[in-house]
């Protein structure tokens, strides 16, 4: 709910708490018009010039810019005086002592903490609470609310996303995997899935398994993309030339028997990187550098990464959100190059503009890896997110590892 105009304001939601005058307690609306002039984004100016919205995560005011008090309306700079020719005085932010909206909305001298009941961290914190009341009765997570079966990629997610809750533990994913180290997609599959090298990242972040991770790497080290054999690889260089990639540069594919996949190889190189953040030699180099040169083959002409291949019967393919990003956390401890920065121009640009709450949460968690502003991004997740409106719980997981990501650390960073 909002206000809706100008002359009077309409039914306030219960998101926010302002302090009126008399100390009666108000929430403000979810969304906010104000005349205040500049739409408050963090401590950045946008649009002076007419009144704009602000959403619930820009009127914070949680901020260490000065506020001016000017014309009854709250103006919030970035660490100097505005507008210096109305010969304001500024003041630390710490209470927000007076500010107008719309001449009915007002603060007074009240602490910046007792403004905001409802931000980020109460959502992040109601996502959380969403993922524990979703675990299986058995352990584990499912795909769909009204699903009992475990599937390995949600409880992954999940388990990395409540990783500092200390009633987290590993025992559903260690009791899913295969005698010879793999994961399934589920944990009832017969058969091992491109899922092993995000079940053995996970396993790194939540404590130490010597014996579940080395079956797991070892597993890891022997499979590989059909395009790796001699016979596919002639196939692939006389009579199929219809994809375009160098078969010389395989990785992992997300079902033995089948070839290299971006997102699969991907996760595995992350796993082994992780595994072995030094004194990598051997076979365990040569893999990860064959999966890193396959990323690269694998990138689309114009910046990112499909789920396959970038060239399809000469047709350059387009680009995935998840996919690129995904693919970019695989190589951020790669030596910077083009198809790199081509990749994080490409996720920059579309990432500004999706509402995908899945493909969002990837590309804060890549952007975050290279040291990207993502607050205005987290700002939207967050609103798209609130709620218990998130049915797939792999997508509710990742959804709250990106929104924690500055807090807690991001567990896709590998530097080394």
């Amino acid at each position: 709910m909002r206000v809706d105009g100008r002359d009077k304001p309409s039914i306030l939601s219960r998101n926010k708490r302002i302090e009126f005058p008399g100390g009666l307690g108000r929430s403000t609306a979810e969304s906010v018009h104000t005349s205040a002039g500049p739409r408050v984004a963090g401590s950045r100016f946008v649009n002076r010039d007419k009144p704009s919205t602000l959403s619930c995560n820009e009127f914070e005011l949680l901020t260490t810019a000065p506020l001016i008090p000017h014309k009854d309306k709250l103006i919030v700079c970035e660490g100097r005086r505005y507008p210096e020719s109305h010969g304001a005085t500024g003041y630390p932010a710490t209470h927000a002592r007076y500010a107008q909206v719309d001449r009915f909305l007002t603060i007074h001298h009240c602490p910046v903490r007792t403004n905001i009941v409802r931000s980020e961290n109460a959502i992040l914190g109601a996502l959380r609470e969403h993922l524990i009341a979703r675990r299986l009765p058995r352990a584990g997570w499912a795909f769909l609310q009204a699903s009992q079966q475990m599937a390995i990629e949600p409880t992954c997610l999940a388990l990395l996303a409540l990783r500092q809750d200390q009633r987290t533990n590993a025992q559903s994913l260690l009791g899913a995997q295969r005698p010879d180290g793999s994961w399934g997609a589920f944990a009832t599959d017969d058969g091992p899935s491109g899922l092993t090298g995000l079940a053995l990242l996970t396993l790194n972040s939540l404590g130490t398994f010597p014996e579940a991770a080395n079956r797991a790497a070892h597993w890891l080290l022997q499979v590989r993309g059909r395009e790796a054999s001699r016979l596919w690889k002639w196939k692939f260089r006389t009579t199929d030339t219809r994809v375009r990639f160098d078969p010389d540069k395989f990785g992992w594919p997300w079902q033995p028997g089948t070839c290299s996949w971006v997102v699969p190889t991907a996760f595995a190189v992350l796993a082994l990187k992780q595994s072995f953040p030094c004194c990598r030699r051997g076979q365990i180099a040569d893999r990860i550098q064959r999966g890193v040169e396959m990323l690269l083959d694998r990138a689309c002409p114009n910046g990112g990464w499909n789920a396959g291949n970038g060239v399809v019967y000469g047709t350059p393919m387009k680009p995935h959100l998840d996919a690129t990003a995904i693919a970019l956390l695989a190589l951020r401890s790669e030596p910077r190059q083009e198809l790199i920065e081509r990749g994080l121009a490409w996720l920059r640009l579309h990432s500004s503009s999706c509402s995908a709450p899945w493909s969002l949460a990837w590309s804060i968690l890549a952007l975050d890896a290279y040291n990207d502003p993502v607050s205005g991004l987290q700002e939207r997740l967050a609103a798209l997110a609130e709620g218990d409106s998130i049915d797939d719980s792999a997508t509710l997981a990742i959804v709250t590892l990106a929104l924690d990501c500055g807090a807690s650390g991001n567990p896709f960073e590998v530097i080394a």
